[in-house]
C-alpha cells in the first residue's frame, strides 16, 4: 500500500485531499450545501434573537466584558437600535444562505 492516499482509498466521512482553498470555494460558490444551509439557518437564528432580545445580549456583553476583560461596557444610547440593525442584517444573510446553499448563488441554465 502506498503512502499517498486517493479520495477512493479513504474511507466513508473522511475529508478529501483537495486544498482548503479549493474546499472554501466550493462552499462560496460552488453547489447548494447542507452545511452551508445549517450555518444559514444559524445566522438567522442568532438575527432574531438580537431583534428580540437586545437588551438581553447587552446585559450579557457587560457582564462578560466586565468578568472576563476586566473593564466596563456602557453602552450608548443608540445602541440598543444598533443590534437591532445587526439582527436585521443578520437574519437577512441567514435568509440567504438557507435558500441558496452558498454565498454566491449558482446560475442555472433555462
Amino acid at each position: 500500500m502506498s503512502s499517498s492516499s486517493t479520495p477512493s482509498d479513504l474511507p466513508a466521512g473522511r475529508p478529501s485531499n483537495r486544498p482548503p482553498v479549493e474546499t472554501l470555494q466550493s462552499l462560496v460558490a460552488g453547489r447548494p450545501s447542507p452545511f452551508v444551509r445549517i450555518v444559514g439557518l444559524g445566522v438567522v437564528l442568532a438575527g432574531v434573537a438580537h431583534l428580540l432580545g437586545p437588551r438581553a445580549l447587552l446585559w450579557t456583553v457587560r457582564v462578560g466584558y466586565g468578568r472576563v476583560l476586566d473593564v466596563d461596557f456602557d453602552p450608548g444610547e443608540n445602541t440598543t437600535r444598533r443590534v437591532r440593525i445587526l439582527g436585521l442584517a443578520m437574519v437577512a444573510a441567514g435568509a440567504h444562505l438557507t435558500y441558496h446553499g452558498a454565498v454566491i448563488p449558482a446560475e442555472h441554465d433555462g
